[in-house]
């Protein structure tokens, strides 16, 4: 896959598939973070419709980071909206996932087909949650660019803009990473030096379980 995506960026719709869908993650996460049926709402708005098995990809990536984050959710106060800590793990589950849905339909399946016997020494698809794990080690951190961001601000009035409304603040840095995201997550770019390999895993001191949802 990867030797495809860096010979042509079209191939299979995946890197324009993922911008697109990471768009919509910035620009209506907000919006979606107070409905009841946050993770149903979220896989519909960012995961899409489309029937290419990349759009199917997105689709379950979409699902299944909606709701590890809706899981981390619920451990908030009654009513609390999606925080940046949260927004940040969302946006770097889905983009991480997206290549491991992938990786799991479109390439493990056909391995699976001519290597039966890969099915039982990997019944849990675990070659596409480790995909997933060393994705998460390269994407940029929205959270560590918007410090940054404040950080570098000389203005007084600019820095107290982006304290005044942090969430907003984010999905704009979010934005804005989009392209340098999927680029390394697809492997078209080298990763810069640093990165958590424990992202995936833990928040805030605690154990963060990835459960997978079938779209």
């Amino acid at each position: 896959m990867q030797d495809s995506v860096r010979e042509d960026r079209t191939a299979f719709g995946l890197y324009d598939a993922m911008c697109a869908a990471a768009r919509r993650l910035t620009a209506e996460t907000a919006g979606l973070a107070r409905e009841p049926d946050f993770t149903a709402r979220f896989t519909v708005s960012v995961g899409g419709t489309g029937g290419t098995v990349t759009d199917a990809a997105v689709r379950r990536a979409a699902a299944t980071s909606a709701r590890c984050v809706h899981e981390e959710r619920a451990k908030a106060p009654t009513g609390a909206g999606i925080t940046g800590e949260l927004f940040c793990l969302l946006y770097k589950l889905f983009f991480a996932d997206v290549v491991a849905e992938f990786v799991r339909g479109a390439v493990a399946e056909s391995v699976k087909g001519a290597v039966p016997v890969l099915h039982v020494l990997d019944p849990g698809d675990h070659v596409a949650d480790w995909v997933a794990d060393q994705v998460m080690e390269v994407l940029p951190d929205p959270c560590e660019e918007t410090q940054k961001l404040a950080e570098a601000v000389e203005e007084a009035a600019s820095a107290a803009e982006v304290v005044a409304d942090p969430l907003a603040s984010l999905a704009d840095v979010a934005y804005d990473l989009i392209p340098v995201a999927a680029e390394r997550a697809l492997g078209l770019v080298p990763a810069a030096e640093g990165g958590n390999p424990d992202d995936r895993h833990t928040l805030a001191g605690g154990s963060l379980r990835r459960t997978r949802v079938d779209v």
